[in-house]
């Protein structure tokens, strides 16, 4: 698997933490005494026992993950630079779908009818754009 991919998962599983905590926040945001109640708390016997992690050495060696190069020549030397032009062509003018606080940043996204996303994270003095398609 490559170090691109592993990238693209780790920010799904973030956007998707994400919208998980929005989809909370506007379910309690609907009762007006959600900020009057109490959590239950839970038994000191029903909380996770967690053991510590094995060292290093005592972890099975894994097999070296494969490498690919984007580019090169032919029609395919472009198509991520292609698909992310287009993409923002076709989000230009719409609202975002969702848009979320994580950490100190509100960040967007896009989702087209068939399946691709476009994440626009504040950085700095820039935004930075994540694509992911219906395969990523």
């Amino acid at each position: 698997m490559t170090h691109a991919r592993d990238l693209h998962r780790k920010a799904r599983s973030r956007l998707a933490v994400a919208l998980a905590g929005v989809s909370v926040l506007a379910l309690a945001a609907c009762e007006r005494n959600a900020a009057e109640r109490e959590l239950p708390l839970l038994p000191a016997t029903e909380l996770a026992q967690l053991d510590e992690a094995p060292p290093v050495e005592a972890l099975p060696a894994a097999q070296a993950c494969e490498v690919r190069y984007v580019g090169g020549e032919g029609p395919r030397a472009y198509a991520y630079a292609e698909r992310a032009t287009a993409l923002n062509y076709a989000f230009e003018e719409a609202p975002p779908d969702y848009g979320y606080a994580y950490d100190d940043t509100e960040v967007w996204g896009w989702e087209s009818e068939d399946g691709y996303y476009r994440v626009v994270e504040p950085v700095e003095d820039y935004d930075r754009y994540y694509y992911y398609g219906p395969d990523d």
